[in-house]
């Protein structure tokens, strides 16, 4: 059984080799198998022509066998490689909180210690006898709340370890035997060889692993699951979700020629025609859809979803993920951010140029979850007494501290303040970043690509807070940098995060995102009291970026402006140099 010490060593990414050499095996054996197939011995006859006849045929059957294994193990190595992964993210996760608390994990990982606990208690019993221990007893509650999280952190990760390591090893067993069945090879997912809800890796493995005729038959015949399946191609994507928009707003135009003219459908018209404008690239230009989810009405998909890359996510050197924030919808942003996405990569690709090495940059627009509504809709009362049903009060203190006027009151919708929505928000995220990480990784028909492209999430506004929980849930190595701004506060501090670096960036004059990052406080007076997250300007594990000067009011939008400070500086993420010296 493995224990701390060892797991801590393992990486998903040394599995990289030998799932390509499967893969290449599987495409000798498919080829040989073809060649074997073509033979004919119709023009024999007599006892040769039985003889061979019976010689092709177990040649046949051999090399069906053979396939039904290279397939089985290519299968049992991605599911391998996909828990290795999970082990990596969950030794992270308790590392990390180990690291921020000082407390010390066990070489076997049987037990975690907090060597400052003795020091806490001296300080709490102390403080308590100068009437001063309210403070000390919440500290040394969350001190012990961490411990055990730690704890179970660890124990979490040798478990799935133990399971990830026997899962392989009896796959093994089963090739070693000769037990595996052509069933057993094609699995019991929809199409053969693909798991049923695979992970990322599992399906950017899958995808590679086909055939070009292969991959062009499934997106012909399953548009809808390709288009959606988190770590296949870019391109592939694209051509998937196009022809799906495509027929969806071909469709919704039938219906309005036939006589439906109501304002619903007119709506989705519109809508569809915002996001297939955004498609239109402009000269020697990419642009890919990636996700194009249709309005269900259901919670998580109540809003058309979709994502844009500007760029091509398939060969570039440099990827970024945008993740807009409150307010956003595909009919009234996806041409707005497309359009910052493409000055943005006009100027980090400028600046790529001025380093030299010919690399290049893409750009996603990700509006794949339901961001709350407008902040602009919070409506003035008079006082605490006049707050709207189901909403709650933001108030704002007016006037210097030593010159005091009445608060502003307003009735505000709770889904503003709260991270519900970010956290559904990151859930997808996290996929859709590890299936962009994945598909580069796991692409062995382009080798002169990079397999390692440079990754990058920007987070603006509510969108910061949606980003952070995507980002630390994602398997580490999978973002190589993170940015917030216009931040409201994120998920956990940055020894939460799964990332390399971490950036923040917020203009000074933003009232609105002091007031979002923790509510209750200005109600309350009490530090902390709750709010989108951890304010990432207070925590040194994030680089303070400067975005300059913006103007009073409208700061919060002005991020993306061409030719900013702030758009220089993200630039700088999307490229990798972030707070270097000039």
């Amino acid at each position: 059984m493995a224990g701390w010490s060892d797991i801590k060593r393992w990486k998903a990414s040394n599995l990289d080799g030998f799932i390509d050499a499967i893969i290449s095996r599987k495409r000798e054996a498919a080829s040989v198998a073809d060649d074997t197939v073509a033979i004919t011995i119709e023009t024999w006859e007599g006892e040769g022509a039985e003889a061979a006849q019976s010689t092709l045929t177990s040649l046949i059957e051999r090399g069906e066998k053979l396939q039904d294994n290279i397939q089985y193990l290519l299968t049992a190595a991605s599911t391998a490689q996909d828990g290795i992964g999970d082990v990596e993210t969950l030794v992270l996760e308790a590392q990390s909180r180990a690291d921020h608390y000082g407390f010390v994990i066990a070489e076997d990982g049987s037990q975690v210690t907090d060597p400052e606990l003795d020091s806490w208690w001296e300080r709490f019993t102390s403080n308590m006898a100068a009437g001063q221990s309210h403070a000390y007893a919440a500290e040394l509650a969350e001190r012990k709340g961490a411990l055990e999280d730690t704890a179970e952190a660890v124990s979490n990760a040798l478990s799935r370890a133990t399971e990830v390591d026997q899962a392989f090893c009896d796959a093994l067993g089963r090739i070693s035997d000769d037990q595996v069945t052509a069933g057993m090879a094609a699995g019991s997912g929809l199409i053969p060889g693909l798991p049923e809800s695979p992970s990322t890796e599992e399906a950017a493995i899958w995808w590679d692993s086909l055939s070009k005729d292969e991959q062009d038959y499934y997106i012909e015949t399953y548009p809808e699951l390709i288009g959606g399946m988190d770590g296949v191609d870019g391109w592939a994507r694209h051509e998937a979700n196009e022809a799906r928009l495509t027929a969806d707003l071909e469709e919704a135009l039938e219906a309005q020629a036939g006589g439906d003219d109501s304002p619903e459908l007119q709506a989705q018209i519109d809508e569809m025609e915002a996001l297939l404008g955004s498609l239109k690239p402009a000269d020697g230009e990419v642009r890919q859809l990636l996700l194009y989810e249709p309005s269900t009405g259901e919670d998580g998909n109540y809003h058309m979803q979709a994502a844009v890359a500007v760029g091509d996510v398939d060969e570039a050197d440099h990827i970024t993920t945008f993740v807009p924030g409150m307010t956003t919808t595909v009919h009234d942003s996806v041409g707005n951010y497309t359009a910052d996405l493409q000055n943005l990569n006009r100027v980090a690709q400028g600046k790529l140029d001025a380093m030299g090495g010919g690399e290049t940059v893409a750009s996603i627009a990700w509006l794949g979850y339901d961001a709350p509504g407008s902040p602009t809709n919070m409506v003035l009362v008079d006082s605490m007494k006049d707050v709207m049903p189901g909403d709650v009060p933001l108030i704002i203190p007016q006037g210097a501290p030593e010159y005091p006027q009445p608060p502003l009151i307003y009735s505000v919708d709770p889904a503003i303040v709260s991270p519900a929505r970010a956290e559904q928000g990151g859930e997808k995220l996290t996929f859709f970043i590890e299936g962009i990480h994945d598909s580069r990784t796991h692409d062995t028909t382009n080798p002169a690509v990079t397999r390692d492209p440079h990754t990058s999430v920007l987070g603006h506004s509510y969108g910061s807070t949606t980003s952070s929980y995507g980002v630390a849930d994602a398997r580490p190595g999978t973002v190589d940098d993170y940015a917030g701004f216009g931040t409201p506060g994120g998920d956990g501090g940055s020894w939460n995060m799964n990332s390399g670096n971490n950036y923040v960036m917020n203009f000074e004059n933003e009232e609105l995102i002091r007031y979002l990052n923790n509510p209750l406080r200005w109600i309350s007076g009490i530090p902390d009291a709750g709010g989108l997250g951890v304010d990432p300007s207070q925590d040194p594990g994030f680089t303070t970026l400067d975005p300059g000067q913006a103007d009073p009011g409208t700061a919060h939008t002005q991020y993306l402006d061409d030719n900013s400070k702030s758009q220089s500086e993200l630039a700088d993420v999307v490229i990798g140099v972030a707070g270097n010296d000039d």
